[in-house]
Formats: C-alpha cells, structure tokens, sequence
C-alpha cells in the first residue's frame, strides 16, 4: 500500500509563495538582474514624464483652439462692420456724384396722429374762409 493515493497532492506553489518577498528578492537574481530592473524604472519614469507632457501639451492646444475660434468671430465680425462701412461710403460717393449734398440738420420725426388731425382741421379751416368771402 502507498500513501500517495491516500494524500492529496499538495500544489508545488500557493499564493504566499508567490507574494513572498524573500523569493523574489535574492542577491544572486539582484546580480544578475539589476541592471535591467534600472532600465525598467528608468523607462517607467520616462513614460510618465512623457505622459503629462502630452496632457499639457493637449490642454494648451485645446486652450489655443478657443482663443482660435474666438478671435476668428472677431475677425468675421469686423470684416463685416469694415463691409458695410464701405458700401455706406460708396452710397454717399454716388449721391454726391448725382448731386446729393449730406443734411447739416438731424431729420424731423413726423407724429402721424397729429399729421392727421393737422389735415383734418386745416381742410375744415380752410374750406369755412374760402366760402366766406
């Protein structure tokens, strides 16, 4: 009889093994390895300084992007105000070439209420004294 069919094999590595760090951290495998594990940390740093250059470097290109789009609806703003501003100017070239002069007094604003009843009691007015002679 053999006690191995009677005892269950036990596993040749469990999860204490493997987080050991006495396994892990021999000074034949630090030897042997150490170099490399520099290098490694030396990338890590590396890639991590990389990383936040690029996120800098996208929140100033999102940063230059609205200042972009901001100063391109000032310049189309402008165009148009510098557009209108010339049409308005060769508007009065051509009245003035037509014989047009520019009024020197602001217009009068007409009330049309008082049009109205300025016709009505003048028509009236008038139509009484010309009928009495």
């Amino acid at each position: 009889m053999s006690n191995t069919g009677t005892n269950p094999k036990s596993p040749s590595w469990n999860l204490w093994t493997v987080l050991d760090p006495e396994r892990w951290v021999q000074p034949d495998a630090m030897r042997r390895h150490g170099l490399f594990g520099v290098y490694l940390i030396a990338l890590m740093i590396l890639y991590i300084a990389y990383i936040h250059r690029c996120e800098n470097l996208v929140r100033n290109m999102s940063l230059l992007e609205k200042n972009n789009q901001e100063l391109r609806s000032q310049y189309l703003f402008l165009k148009t105000e510098l557009v209108s501003l010339g049409q308005l100017e060769r508007v009065s070239e051509r009245a003035l070439s037509m014989g047009l002069e520019p009024l020197r007094v602001p217009p009068l604003a007409l009330n049309r209420r008082a049009h109205e009843s300025g016709k009505t009691s003048l028509g009236k007015s008038t139509t009484n004294s010309l009928s009495k002679p």
